[in-house]
C-alpha cells in the first residue's frame, strides 16, 4: 500500500489536462458523451470473491474483487466530491434480467456516514434521480445494500455511473493522506494505459461542472452489487474479439484476441470456445484453465489463412462451444463476429489522409496545432484537414456527424480513418503527451505514425483535376483514377469525397501563455480550416466503367474566402449513405490528393483545345498528355485549361 496525491491543482492550473481523454458530462457541459462510442473495458483476472456477499451476488466493475493497491489517495483540498465509475452496458449485457441490490467501495479509513449512488445515464446525460443509500463507512470494503424500492432489474441498456461521496478533511490535508482506494497501479507507474471510465471525479475544473476522469492513479475501488440468482448456473459470454488489422493478403495468419467470461453462478474448471471463418467446419479452441465465476479469460488462437481464399469480405464468427465437458448449445445472441478483408492486387497511395478534430475554446488546441504544422515540414505525402467542435465559429453543420463518430475528445485526429488493432478508439489523443513532454517530442511520434501508413496497400488510384472561373467564381474538380481487382470485391461501391481547405483563416483561439494562464488570442491564424464539402459529407458514389472510376462536383467559392489560401482534398473510400458504429472501422481512406489552388485561381490562362497545339503539354504530375487531353496542361511554362 502506498500514498499518493491526486493531481487536482495540476487539472486547474492546466485546463484540465487530464480531463482531456474520457470526460463523462452532464447536461450543458463540455465534451459530453452524446453521440459518442464508449469503449469496452479490458477485463481484468480475479484471485478472490468479494468479502460479504453471498455466493447469489456479484461484484460488477473495472475490478471484479477485494484487491487494494493505493489506499490513502487524496485530493489536497478538503471538501465532499462525488466520486465513481462509469459502468457501460457492455459490461452489464451478461446480467440482464438481473436485480442491482447495492454498491461496494473501499476507503482507507473512516469518512463518516456517507451517500452510496447509481446514476443512470442516457445519450450522455443523468435521465432521472439517482438511486441513493446512506450508511456508515469503514476502512476497507464497504457495502451498500439499497432498501427494497431502490433496487431495480438490468435490462441490458444501462449506462450507469456508480460510486459515493468522498469528504476530505482539513486534517487530511494538512496531513497529505487521503481515504481513497484505487488498484491496478504498480509502484513506480506515474500514468495509466486505462480507457478513463473507472475513476471519475464530480466537479467544476475549467471545463464545467460534469465528471471528470481522473486518470493517473489507477482503477477506483467502486463496483456494483448484482442479485445473480437469475443466471444459469454455468454459462461463458464472448465478450471480447479482434482479428488485428482488417486488410490481410492469402497465406497470412490471422491472430486472433478472444475474451471470455463466467456470466454463470459456478466456477467453472474447463471449458471449449469454437470459430468459424465464413460456412467452414468450425475449430473448437481448448481451454484447462479454471475460471471463477465472474471472471474473464484471454485467448489467442490462430487462423491460417489458405492461399487460394477469395479476395473480399470475410467473416470470423466465435462463440462458447464446451463447459466442463459438456456441449452448449450456441446462442446467437452472445455469438461475436469479425469482419475483414483480403486483397492480392495492392497499389502506392497518393498521400494520407490526416483529419484533425479539434476545438477553439480548448486550449491545448494551440499546442496541438503547432505539432501538425510541424509534421507537415516532415511528411510530404499527406493532406491535413481542421473539424471544428460543433458550436465553435469555424465549425461547418456538414461536419458534425464526423465529430460524433470520432472525437472522443478535443483536440484528437486520424490517419486515413483508419483503426489499428485493440485500441478503444479510431482516433488518437496526443493532449496528454503534449503537455507532458513538449510538442517537439510529439511532433515526431505523430509523425512516424502517419508517415508509416503511406506503406499501407491502395485499391485506387486518384487524380483530381481543378478548373476555376475567376468571373463566377465557379470552381470544378474531376476526379478519377483505376480500380485495383480487390476495389469492388472489398468495397461494393466506391465513394469519392471533394472538399475544400482554407489557410490564414482570422478568428479566436483560447491558449495557454507562457505563464500558465489560459488567454484568448482575437486574432488567430488558423490552418487547413475545412470550408465545405463540394460531394456529399459521407462521399458520393462513383461512375465505375471496367476498371476506372470518375466524378465531378461544382461550387462557387464564397465571397469570404481567400482563393490563394484554398486547397482542394479529395479521397476515396467505400460508399455508403450513413456512417454508423457497424461500419465506422470499414470507412477508412483508401487513397488521396490534395491541390493547393494558388496558382489555380490566378495565372492560369482558359484556351481551347486547338490553342498551343504544337507544342508539348503535360498534365500537373509532369506526364506528357495528347491533344486530346481534358483538364490544367502546362505548356511552355505557362498552365492552360483546356476544355
Amino acid at each position: 500500500m502506498k500514498k499518493t496525491i491526486i493531481l487536482l491543482f495540476a487539472l486547474l492550473t492546466t485546463s484540465a489536462v487530464m480531463a482531456q481523454s474520457r470526460i463523462v458530462t452532464v447536461g450543458e457541459c463540455p465534451a459530453s458523451l452524446n453521440g459518442k462510442v464508449i469503449a469496452a473495458p479490458k477485463a481484468l483476472a480475479t484471485t478472490n470473491r468479494a468479502e460479504g456477499l453471498s455466493s447469489m451476488q456479484r461484484p460488477i466493475g473495472y475490478w471484479p474483487d477485494d484487491s487494494i493497491t493505493i489506499d490513502h489517495a487524496y485530493i489536497g483540498a478538503a471538501n465532499t466530491y462525488p466520486v465513481g465509475a462509469y459502468i457501460t452496458n457492455n459490461m452489464l449485457r451478461s446480467y440482464v434480467g438481473c436485480k442491482v441490490v447495492g454498491v461496494r467501495f473501499a476507503v482507507g479509513e473512516s469518512i463518516g456516514r456517507t451517500r452510496a449512488f447509481i446514476y443512470k445515464v442516457q445519450d450522455g446525460a443523468i435521465t432521472e434521480d439517482p438511486v441513493v443509500q446512506n450508511q456508515r463507512t469503514y476502512p476497507g470494503w464497504n457495502n451498500v445494500f439499497f432498501n427494497a424500492g431502490n433496487e431495480f432489474e438490468l435490462t441490458g441498456d444501462e449506462n450507469l455511473i456508480v460510486g459515493f461521496d468522498y469528504t476530505e478533511s482539513e486534517e487530511m490535508v494538512a496531513a497529505e493522506t487521503g481515504a481513497l482506494c484505487t488498484v491496478g497501479m504498480e509502484e513506480g507507474q506515474t500514468e495509466s494505459n486505462l480507457s478513463g471510465n473507472e475513476f471519475l471525479l464530480y466537479g467544476n475544473f475549467s471545463q464545467g461542472e460534469g465528471w471528470y476522469p481522473i486518470t493517473s492513479s489507477g482503477i477506483l475501488c467502486v463496483q456494483l452489487i448484482v442479485d445473480v440468482s437469475t443466471l444459469p448456473s454455468k454459462a461463458i459470454d464472448i465478450t471480447y474479439l479482434d482479428t488485428g488489422f482488417r486488410y490481410k493478403q492469402p497465406g497470412e495468419s490471422v491472430e486472433m484476441m478472444i475474451g471470455a467470461t463466467n456470466v454463470g453462478r459456478d466456477d467453472m474448471n474447463a471449458f471449449e470456445l469454437a470459430y468459424q471463418l465464413d460456412d467452414e467446419t468450425p475449430v473448437t479452441i481448448p481451454s484447462d484453465k479454471k475460471l471463477k465465476a465472474g471472471a474473464t479469460a484471454s485467448l489467442l488462437p490462430v487462423l491460417h489463412l489458405t492461399n487460394d481464399i477469395s479476395v473480399g469480405k470475410h467473416t470470423i464468427k466465435v462463440y462458447a462451444f464446451s463447459i466442463d465437458g459438456e456441449a452448449v448449445t450456441p446462442d446467437p445472441d452472445k455469438v461475436q463476429e469479425a469482419r475483414f478483408y483480403v486483397y492480392a492486387h495492392p497499389l502506392a497511395r497518393n498521400k494520407v489522409y490526416v483529419e484533425q478534430y479539434t476545438d477553439q475554446d480548448e486550449p491545448l488546441a494551440d499546442a496541438v496545432n503547432s505539432v501538425f504544422e510541424q509534421v507537415k515540414n516532415t511528411v510530404d505525402r499527406m493532406c491535413m484537414v481542421n473539424v471544428y467542435k460543433p458550436g465553435n465559429p469555424l465549425a461547418i453543420p456538414e461536419s458534425e456527424y464526423l465529430t460524433q463518430a470520432y472525437a472522443y475528445t478535443y483536440p484528437c485526429f486520424t490517419s486515413n480513418r483508419a483503426y489499428f488493432p485493440a485500441e478503444d478508439y479510431i482516433a488518437y489523443d496526443v493532449n496528454y503527451y503534449v503537455q507532458m513532454v513538449g510538442p517537439a517530442f510529439v511532433t515526431g511520434i505523430v509523425a512516424d505514425i502517419i508517415a508509416q501508413d503511406i506503406d499501407f496497400a491502395s485499391f485506387a488510384t486518384i487524380e483530381a483535376t481543378p478548373a476555376y472561373d475567376p468571373a463566377t467564381k465557379q470552381l470544378t474538380v474531376d476526379v478519377s483514377g483505376t480500380l485495383s481487382e480487390d476495389a469492388l470485391p472489398i468495397y461494393g461501391d466506391v465513394g469519392v469525397t471533394v472538399l475544400l481547405t482554407e489557410d490564414y483563416v482570422k478568428s479566436y483561439q483560447y491558449y495557454v501563455n507562457a505563464s500558465n494562464r489560459t488567454v484568448r488570442n482575437n486574432n488567430y491564424r488558423h490552418n487547413n480550416v475545412l470550408r465545405r464539402f463540394m460531394s456529399e459529407p459521407m462521399g458520393s458514389k462513383a461512375l465505375v466503367t471496367g476498371d476506372t472510376y470518375q466524378a465531378q462536383f461544382t461550387t462557387t467559392l464564397d465571397d469570404a474566402w481567400v482563393p490563394e489560401n484554398l486547397t482542394l482534398v479529395a479521397f476515396v473510400t467505400r460508399y455508403t449513405e450513413s456512417v454508423t458504429a457497424d461500419n465506422l472501422k470499414e470507412m477508412d481512406i483508401t487513397n488521396a490528393e490534395s491541390v493547393a489552388l494558388k496558382d489555380i485561381v490566378s495565372g492560369i490562362t482558359e484556351v481551347r483545345a486547338s490553342d498551343a497545339a504544337d507544342a508539348p503539354r503535360y498534365n500537373l504530375s509532369g506526364q506528357r498528355v495528347s491533344d486530346s487531353y481534358r483538364g490544367i496542361v502546362v505548356s511552355k511554362g505557362r498552365k492552360y485549361v483546356v476544355r
